[in-house]
């Protein structure tokens, strides 16, 4: 690494890197790339083996960047990895949380779609909805629910050809399946669009995950 730790501004609770500043002689600021820090602060960065990641911060009052972790290593101990993001490493200090992540380049679902012309063929466009329900219900397996879904979430991967999750921001644990008797536990509720949303949300109920049942 080439850069130096440099004075950077903490707005939102969330800290304001400069470009070449160095976290922990582990990871150097190139840009930031996710800017609403209620779901914590996103930075495209370097490792000192010149692999490139993508860097979530939180901190002590905002926690999604723990969840997605959490998450991730559940996915990872499944070996789903290629549905998600893969993780590099976790690093924690005084203040910030720290999640690197394995960057992975490719067009968003909404580019996918605009360069076809808004038009998939049935193939192309069953394919790829079987990767978004295979993403959707391997996240409710382990306990979680999506509870946003748009064509922005959703990254292709050339070398794979199939699609990934690469926002995990509203991703949430599902508290329906709790033990505990806790009646302070709030349900997640839907965050997304209308479009998407499931029935439950329009008929104000609350958001569950279905298991499938095949029978013969």
């Amino acid at each position: 690494l080439n850069g130096q730790e440099l004075p950077y501004d903490v707005i939102n609770g969330m800290p304001m890197f400069q470009k070449d500043h160095v976290i922990g002689k582990r990871y150097q600021i190139f840009e930031r790339i996710g800017w609403d820090d209620r779901v914590g602060a996103t930075y495209l960065v370097t490792a000192p083996d010149g692999k490139e990641l993508v860097l979530r911060v939180g901190n002590d009052q905002i926690l999604i960047p723990q969840l997605e972790a959490s998450f991730l290593c559940k996915i990872e101990q499944q070996n789903l990895w290629r549905f998600f993001s893969q993780v590099h490493s976790i690093y924690q200090e005084e203040k910030f949380y720290y999640l690197a992540l394995y960057f992975r380049s490719g067009p968003t679902l909404s580019q996918c779609l605009k360069y076809c012309g808004g038009k998939f063929t049935h193939g192309s466009g069953g394919r790829l909805a079987l990767d978004v329900l295979r993403i959707i219900r391997i996240t409710h397996n382990l306990g979680y629910l999506v509870r946003s879904l748009n064509l922005e979430m959703f990254h292709f991967d050339a070398c794979s050809r199939h699609l990934f999750m690469a926002d995990l921001s509203t991703v949430r644990k599902d508290t329906s399946k709790s033990n505990t008797h806790n009646h302070e536990l709030v349900m997640p509720h839907w965050c997304g669009g209308l479009i998407f949303a499931p029935m439950t949300f329009h008929d104000d109920g609350e958001l569950l995950s279905h298991k499938t049942s095949h029978k013969r």
